[in-house]
């Protein structure tokens, strides 16, 4: 099977806005990755996790 002749990868795959989300998720993870691997060897809550499980247990209190 030829691949590069493909619908998928023609109209997909090989598209610039699906190209370009990917190299961006990749650049995204790779200055958030040494954060989160930070947080989690220090043992330290994330402050946005923090931050939504306050949110979380106002709403609860609240109703």
């Amino acid at each position: 099977m030829d691949l590069y002749h493909t619908f998928i990868y023609e109209k997909i795959f090989n598209a610039p806005w699906f190209i370009l989300s990917f190299v961006f998720i990749v650049i995204i993870l790779n200055f958030l990755g040494p954060v989160i691997v930070w947080f989690i060897m220090n043992s330290k809550p994330m402050p946005i996790l923090r931050h939504f499980k306050k949110k979380k247990v106002n709403t609860k209190e609240g109703g």
